[in-house]
């Protein structure tokens, strides 16, 4: 496993989520809003600045699918984005929470999403057509501990979360040394319907993205 790319866009970084065909990448910069950055002539250019919350944004994630956009904040709301003509419309979801939004990821059909919260618990958000709202419902089976983040079963019925632990664990060698602190966010990157995931990124304190090869073994120079 070698790093591919290594972008520097912010002093810090929270969560970040790639674009379906992966030329536009959305992250936050340790703050209220999300930056969407495109790939232009040999140089990343700013498009859009998503600003609705109230405190930093914990999680995003961006819809293969429907090119929708999902993110969740310390504020205790989520809000669906939807691409119209040039800019990004909201839609609040509210999350019934008393604690922060932590994570979220779309489900395989993308027709709702999980959040992870501090509140030790999960919420299933789906559209409600007839009343054109998004509805939330929180799973009453509580972690211990803060939910710190989510994975879908390909039914789409299903979801696994999983809780901040001090449990003792096997150490793990380390691999490469492309961030300078430490990394907040992993997205695994697919190309199409590709079931194995060879390419992933990595987002850190340091503000970094760092696409990283499974394949290949030789590291960039920075």
């Amino acid at each position: 496993m070698a790093a591919q790319e290594i972008h520097q866009f912010a002093e810090c970084i929270t969560c970040h989520a790639w674009s379906p065909d992966h030329s536009m990448i959305a992250f936050c910069p340790n703050n209220t809003e999300v930056h969407i950055y495109k790939f232009i002539a040999d140089k990343w250019e700013k498009l859009h600045v998503l600003s609705k919350h109230d405190q930093i944004v914990s999680g995003i994630d961006w819809g293969r699918s429907t090119n929708k956009i999902v993110t969740v904040s310390h504020d205790r709301n989520s809000y669906v984005w939807t691409q119209e003509g040039q800019d990004w419309v909201p839609t609040l979801v509210i999350l019934k929470l008393n604690r922060a939004a932590l994570c979220v990821q779309w489900s395989p059909k993308e027709n709702k999403f999980a959040v992870g919260s501090g509140a030790k618990s999960v919420c299933i958000c789906y559209y409600e057509q007839e009343n054109n709202w998004w509805i939330s419902k929180v799973i009453r089976k509580k972690h211990e501990s803060s939910v710190t983040s989510l994975a879908w079963h390909p039914n789409n019925l299903y979801g696994q979360s999983r809780q901040g632990s001090s449990d003792t664990v096997e150490p793990s060698k380390p691999r490469g040394g492309a961030h300078e602190n430490c990394i907040t966010c992993i997205v695994p990157l697919r190309k199409g319907s590709e079931s194995i995931v060879k390419r992933f990124s990595t987002s850190g304190l340091d503000g970094k993205i760092v696409v990283w090869d499974l394949e290949n073994h030789v590291t960039i120079t920075q």
